[in-house]
């Protein structure tokens, strides 16, 4: 997210776009000094980015990372959540990394999980205004469900689950048409005049095929990058 032309960035590659909107229209970026450069700053008003990237089949392993940041006066009772969400088509269940706002589905403000009605929700509360860096991992396969395929890392740091549900990922038809990642907004339909919308900061994401072992996300937390230490 550090460097920008109108309401467009791209990633490393040059090859995957990102846009700020705003129903539909373009809408510059707000930005604020993140861990490393740059960050986006939502405010749960509607305003999201989307970009270009389709993410692989639905069930094959892949691991989202990016460093997320809360608000200390998040509310739970609010309709505000989306951070990343991506689907395999317009009428299938779609995938959502979000915080918890639920007492019966896991720790309030801990790090959760959606695919459809399943999910799985961490322990740690993201709500106190600091700077984490989050990683989703999912391990993919014929069998993938969301409560048994997917792990969460805050901190390089394995989250102990504190609720889940579980439901089989399915497979993309096809005829399916990829509904691309999405950050700061929830896929769903509004629901009368809530915005399914993200308040808080986001910066440096990445996306990775395949399922990033524990010292990688670790690697990754401390260096924003993969690659191994010169010699």
């Amino acid at each position: 997210f550090d460097s920008w032309k109108g309401n467009t960035t791209a990633d490393e590659t040059r090859s995957q776009l990102i846009k700020m909107v705003s129903d539909h229209k373009p809408s510059p970026p707000e930005l604020t000094m993140g861990p490393f450069g740059q960050a986006l700053r939502f405010h749960g008003d509607g305003v999201f980015a989307k970009s270009d990237l389709a993410l692989f089949k639905p069930n094959s392993p892949k691991t989202l990372a990016c460093w997320v940041r809360v608000p200390v006066n998040a509310d739970a009772k609010d309709a505000n959540h989306g951070i990343l969400t991506w689907g395999a088509d317009r009428s299938g269940p779609k995938w959502q990394v979000t915080w918890n706002r639920q007492d019966m589905q896991g720790n309030i403000g801990a790090p959760k999980v959606e695919y459809g009605d399943g999910y799985v929700t961490g322990s740690s509360d993201l709500r106190d205004g600091e700077w984490h860096h989050l990683a989703i991992v999912i391990f993919g396969g014929p069998k993938t469900g969301v409560a048994s395929h997917v792990r969460i890392y805050l901190d390089g740091k394995l989250e102990a689950p504190t609720g889940r549900r579980q439901q089989r990922v399915k497979a993309a038809g096809p005829s399916a048409e990829p509904l691309p990642l999405t950050l700061g907004r929830c896929l769903g339909k509004r629901r009368e005049k809530e915005e399914l919308s993200f308040e808080g900061e986001l910066d440096e994401l990445h996306v990775f095929e395949g399922a990033l072992l524990p010292q990688q996300i670790v690697r990754l937390m401390k260096r924003n990058t993969l690659a191994n230490p010169s010699k």
